[in-house]
C-alpha cells in the first residue's frame, strides 16, 4: 500500500445551508492546508466517493505535492460537511463493545453482530440529529469508521488493510428503546434519518494509528476470533 498523507473531506460551498448542503470534495495537507479537489485535478466534477471509486488517491497526492501555495487555505477557516452523502453501503459491526452489550441486556456473541444503514441516515458534522417520535431513548455513540477505498471480496486477512482508504470519526445513533424490545429490530432502530453523523475527515491509517499500532493491525487475528475494535462502517 502506498503511503499517503492527505486527509479527505468535503467543504461547504458559499451557498450551502444545513437544510440544503452544497459541498465540494477537498483534501487537507498536514503542512500546506485545505484545497478543493477540482483545483488540484482540473476537470474533476464529482464527490469524494468518485475519488475513491476512480482510484484517484495517488493522483491527488501527486497533484497536492506539485500545486502552488495559492490553492491552499487555512483548514481552521473552512466549514466541513459529510465527506460524501451517498455511500454504496454503511456496514456496521455491533455488540463488540462488551460493556455496552450488557446495557442492552444482550450477551456478547462469538462473532460480532452486523447491520446496514441507508444513506438517508447520513448527516455532516454539526448538523442536528433528529430524534424520532417513535423513540423515547435515542443514544449517540462515538465510533471509528473504516472507509474501504476500492472494491474487494474474499480478501485474505493479511491483505485486508491495503483496501482501506482511512479512518473517520462517526456518531452512530440508535433508538435503544426500540432495539431493547426485540433484537430483530436492530436495522429499524438504527435507520431513522440523521442517525449517521459522518466526518469531518478521512485520515490515512498510518497517520491515524501510528506505526506501532499499524504493525499490530497488520498482524494475524487472535485465536479467539473475538472482535475488539470499534464499530466499523464500510463504503
Amino acid at each position: 500500500m502506498n503511503s499517503r498523507i492527505l486527509h479527505l473531506c468535503s467543504l461547504h460551498e458559499d451557498t450551502s445551508t444545513f437544510e440544503h448542503p452544497q459541498e465540494a470534495a477537498a483534501v487537507v495537507h498536514p503542512q500546506r492546508g485545505a484545497a478543493l479537489v477540482r483545483d488540484l485535478l482540473p476537470g474533476f466534477t464529482g464527490d469524494l466517493l468518485d475519488v475513491l471509486t476512480g482510484e484517484l488517491l495517488d493522483d491527488l497526492e501527486d497533484a497536492a505535492d506539485k500545486a502552488g501555495d495559492g490553492i491552499f487555505r487555512d483548514p481552521g477557516s473552512v466549514s466541513y460537511g459529510a465527506p460524501y452523502r451517498h455511500p454504496r453501503m454503511l456496514w456496521g459491526i455491533g455488540l463488540n463493545y462488551v460493556e455496552h452489550a450488557s446495557d442492552l441486556s444482550e450477551a456478547v456473541p462469538d462473532e460480532p453482530a452486523s447491520f446496514i444503514k441507508g444513506d438517508h441516515t447520513v448527516i455532516g458534522p454539526g448538523e442536528a440529529i433528529p430524534i424520532p417520535e417513535q423513540s423515547n431513548r435515542t443514544t449517540a455513540e462515538a465510533e471509528v469508521g473504516v472507509v474501504i477505498g476500492r472494491y474487494c471480496r474474499n480478501v485474505e486477512p493479511d491483505d485486508a488493510l491495503s483496501y482501506a482508504a482511512g479512518l473517520v470519526p462517526v456518531l452512530d445513533q440508535t433508538a435503544e428503546d426500540i432495539l431493547e424490545r426485540n433484537p430483530r429490530f436492530l436495522t429499524r432502530s438504527k435507520n431513522f434519518p440523521g442517525f449517521f453523523s459522518f466526518g469531518p475527515r478521512i485520515v490515512p491509517l498510518e497517520s491515524a494509528v501510528g506505526e506501532g499500532v499499524w504493525r499490530i493491525c497488520r498482524s494475524p487475528p487472535s485465536s479467539t476470533g473475538r472482535c475488539c475494535a470499534p464499530t466499523r462502517f464500510r463504503t
